[in-house]
């Protein structure tokens, strides 16, 4: 507990400020409201059990609780229809404003795009839907879109530019490639892209048929660690696929689905109002933590001590699924053995979360069966990400949560090819995954052991452009990415790109990467294109529909242009001629054509739990594998541990003088998508700057008042960002936004070269720096 805040009378639980506390203890005295003296010591929950008590004595127990669960309004699911009151034809769609893919109803008039709404007949999203999707419409027609392909004219980020037409472009673009490969070998040119845009697959097939090494920031950073650990340990993606129907107790690690995950945020608090119990892992206070039975706020960067610990809990104190784990795992005697180096006391003094709350956590969790784990990208940004996410897989697994009704499912299989299918992953020789750029320091992420999809490490890619080191790489190809705002140390991938010989940029929008290029080719929205998209993130049993609804000018999908790219490199016959026939391909199993599936709009498939029980785990041992043979035959621990991060006030404290503060980054604003969206209005008046956490005692002793401008700095530079005083986040440290640009660009000052072992994640969540108010 810290010093500053006071207890809870009744249950001992720190609840407020020192400050507030006596502010509260004068209005009482003040106001002569005697009548509240008994109760203002209490916290929340224990004022609310106080109030209930004083009204019904004895007789609280027996009273049933009010489960409220809204009512939402529910309609036929029709794929096109028209609006009697506006005279606009509605098409059913998904929405790819990010990743969550929410179904969604579109207004066309005359042949403009009039609404973008939720979809009530969704039996996933049931008609909500975020600021960034009804405000699809704004970016579709944003008068800054880039609608025609462009060549460079001056010096590089010059900004001069020559319109040119499509063939052009891209026959220039293979020539360009053609030409680079033939001097300085196949391994010379790189695919870049960013978060998945409804494309990813087919990127990735575009990819392997040329041989081509890809990376992008979402892959090391975000998904690729946590989706890797969990195939390491159930053979599958069930930790990252919670089931929030019958749920009694959901963790959620390292996320904030209320604010920028909108399926989640639903099952949430609909499981919420049945009485499920919430338990929170962030160091900062969120929406989604503000609604928490249990919040761990722990030290930045030591999640893997925190779910050892809850392990060791669980495990010393029988709670575990003693049958499921005697069937099922592997390996559970060593992972005791190791877990007894985390006792509770241990990882108060490592995470600074009380042991108390981590006992009350871990067994709140264990009991409460079925329980569910939510997690997302914050766990894929600390000093160990694989040992980070196994743990917290282990965790669902030994208490018998994994793929039952309200615990952590598998996804159902519903026709569409798995992605080694899709992206033609059989053709990648031995070679080529020896020669990708991180292969032998960095194997679950850019060598054949990697279980998703492997990816050249970002950090060796840009010194081999840069220093022709191991060696060169001159042309990159770069698809819904902006590098040049979303990496670490972004001085280095400026330089990188600004060195290259050739670089195409594939865009919605002129981007801080896309003023670099050499040639820039204009991309369509959601809106402008045909799909199929299932999501193993929220969409667990379904097929979705998305079609095309307007065009606007020259742009074209990113599927077209890879198509038509690929004809002129000489790989045209193992791409699709058509969006149509890509999408015939991808629903071949579940036989329907794409016309087909646009008449009924949505494929679903009944669920089934403990699929393992009729065909084990896709693991080698058919198991649950604690202990992990596959790691250990690598070189690496077979167990998870935890690692300090490389800059703390205990693994460097002499240069934790110089920067006292812990600095973490990453955390999501609810109305941008990564570095997307800021330059639409309607968004940036709900969010208009880039605001920098810090406790109000810290910023006093450093003369920064609310709204002033600070600069933080850290080794490698400095940036400056608005200052928000907040209570809820720990004295020590400070939360700065990133994706912003400029001089507001957090990762300016972030490290890329001291990675999580195994699989190369940067150190985004958890660096040091110190903080001085702007002159």
């Amino acid at each position: 507990m810290k010093p500053e805040q006071v207890p809870c009378k009744k249950c001992g639980r720190p609840f407020v400020s020192q400050k507030v506390f006596q502010q509260i203890r004068t209005v009482i005295r003040e106001k002569k409201l005697g009548s509240f003296a008994d109760r203002y010591e209490l916290c929340q929950q224990c004022r609310t059990r106080a109030f209930a008590e004083g009204l019904l004595g004895n007789n609280v127990e027996t009273v049933p609780k009010v489960k409220h669960v809204a009512k939402r309004r529910s309609e036929k699911l029709e794929p096109v229809k028209v609006d009697p009151r506006s005279g606009a034809t509605v098409f059913k769609s998904q929405c790819y404003s990010c990743n969550s893919g929410c179904d969604v109803l579109v207004s066309v008039k005359e042949g403009r795009v009039t609404k973008v709404e939720g979809d009530p007949s969704s039996p996933v999203t049931k008609g909500t839907l975020c600021a960034k999707g009804l405000a699809s419409r704004h970016v579709l027609y944003h008068p800054e879109r880039l609608t025609y392909p462009m060549k460079r004219m001056g010096e590089r980020g010059e900004g001069k530019w020559q319109r040119v037409s499509w063939d052009e472009a891209l026959d220039t673009a293979a020539r360009r490639f053609k030409e680079i490969q033939a001097r300085y070998g196949k391994y010379s040119t790189a695919l870049a892209t960013g978060t998945m845009r409804g494309w990813m697959w087919h990127f990735y097939r575009f990819g392997n048929a040329l041989g081509w090494q890809r990376t992008g920031p979402g892959l090391a950073q975000c998904a690729t660690p946590r989706n890797t650990a969990s195939t390491l340990v159930t053979g599958g993606l069930a930790p990252e696929c919670p089931y929030y129907d019958s749920t009694q107790c959901m963790l959620i690690w390292g996320a904030n689905p209320l604010a920028t995950f909108p399926p989640k945020a639903l099952g949430i608090m609909e499981a919420r109002a049945r009485g499920a119990k919430l338990i929170v892992v962030d160091p900062v206070l969120t929406e989604t933590s503000s609604k928490a039975d249990i919040w761990l706020q722990l030290r930045p960067g030591t999640d893997a001590a925190l779910a050892l610990g809850m392990l060791q809990v669980t495990i010393n104190e029988g709670l575990y699924d003693k049958q499921f784990v005697k069937k099922w795992c592997l390996g559970f005697d060593e992972l005791k053995e190791r877990v007894q180096g985390y006792p509770p006391e241990k990882v108060e003094q490592i995470t600074w979360v009380p042991r108390g709350k981590i006992l009350e956590a871990a067994r709140t969790y264990a009991l409460s069966r079925p329980a569910s784990i939510t997690q997302a990208l914050a766990i894929d940004q600390n000093a160990d990400t694989i040992s980070t996410s196994r743990s917290i897989a282990m965790l669902a697994s030994i208490t018998g949560n994994i793929d039952v009704h309200g615990g952590n499912v598998f996804t159902m299989k519903t026709g569409v090819p798995p992605p080694n299918v899709m992206t033609l992953r059989q053709r990648l020789t031995r070679e080529d995954h020896e020669m990708r750029l991180g292969s032998k320091e960095y194997p679950l992420l850019a060598g054949e052991p990697a279980r998703s999809l492997p990816s050249a490490h970002n950090a060796t890619l840009w010194k081999a452009i840069l220093t022709g080191r191991p060696y060169p790489v001159r042309a990159v190809y770069c698809q819904g990415n902006n590098m040049a705002l979303s990496y670490a140390n972004t001085k280095m991938v400026t330089e990188a790109l600004r060195s290259l010989d050739f670089f195409v940029v594939v865009d919605l929008f002129m981007t801080q990467t896309s003023e670099l290029a050499d040639l820039l080719l204009p991309a369509a929205t959601w809106l402008e294109r045909d799909a199929i998209t299932p999501s193993h993130q929220t969409s667990y049993n379904h097929i979705h529909l998305q079609q095309k609804v307007v065009e606007v000018e020259d742009c074209w999908s990113d599927y077209k242009i890879l198509n038509e790219l690929a004809k002129r490199l000489g790989v045209g016959e193992l791409m699709f001629s058509s969006e149509e026939e890509y999408c015939d391909y991808l629903l071949k199993d579940t036989g329907l054509t794409f016309k087909e599936f646009k008449k009924r709009g949505i494929v679903s498939v009944p669920f089934t739990y403990r699929k393992y029980e009729r065909d084990g785990f896709a693991t080698p041992s058919g198991r649950i594998e604690l202990y992990s043979q596959g790691l250990k035959d690598l070189g690496f621990d077979p167990l998870p541990s935890y690692r300090e991060p490389t800059e703390s006030p205990f693994s460097t404290p002499e240069l934790a003088t110089e920067y006292p503060l812990i600095l973490t980054t990453g955390a999501r604003e609810p109305v941008f998508r990564h570095s997307e969206l800021r330059n639409i209005p309607v968004l940036r008046q709900i969010w208009p700057e880039p605001r920098m956490k810090i406790n109000p005692k810290t910023a006093s002793a450093m003369g920064i008042k609310e709204g002033d401008t600070a600069i933080v700095e850290t080794l490698r530079g400095s940036v400056e960002a608005k200052a928000w005083l907040r209570e809820d986040i720990d004295p020590r440290v400070v939360h700065v936004p990133s994706h912003w640009p400029g001089k507001n660009n957090v990762n300016l000052i972030t490290d890329n070269e001291q990675c999580a072992p195994m699989i190369g994640s940067a150190q985004l969540r958890c660096q040091l720096c110190r903080v001085r108010r702007a002159e």
